[in-house]
């Protein structure tokens, strides 16, 4: 009985483990998207951990077909991360940015698309 409580709390307690995107954005409180024609700023918590949540996808290869923008992330106006985006061309749609000393890429999903777009037409609503 000890051990099957014992196995439900180890399993518990790794499913609340931040993963190291989460952990590094935790605590933002704004957030800045530089499209290649505007840019957007929010201090919307809720904008800021939805566009934090996308970068934590997929990784995927390291596309070379140029980028729509980049988001920055800041903590008390102290630059915290920042990630190069492609969303308008279907095959190509990723993120890119450093971690520690690794470049990583992960995909870019229909969603997130959608939000950048949305921003980007200047619907501010998250």
């Amino acid at each position: 009985m000890r051990l099957i409580c014992f196995a439900i709390l180890m399993i518990i307690a790794s499913s609340c483990k931040q993963s190291a995107v989460e952990n590094k954005l935790s605590g933002c409180d704004s957030l800045q998207i530089n499209f290649n024609d505007k840019s957007v700023a929010t201090t919307e918590r809720s904008a800021i951990s939805k566009l934090a949540k996308f970068l934590d996808g997929k990784k995927t290869e390291k596309f070379k077909c140029g980028y729509d923008g980049k988001l920055l992330f800041f903590k008390k106006n102290a630059l915290v991360l920042d990630a190069d985006f492609k969303y308008t061309q279907t095959d190509c749609m990723h993120f890119l940015y450093t971690l520690g000393n690794e470049l990583i890429s992960t995909k870019l999903n229909g969603e997130a698309a959608d939000l950048l777009e949305s921003l980007q037409k200047g619907r501010l609503w998250y």
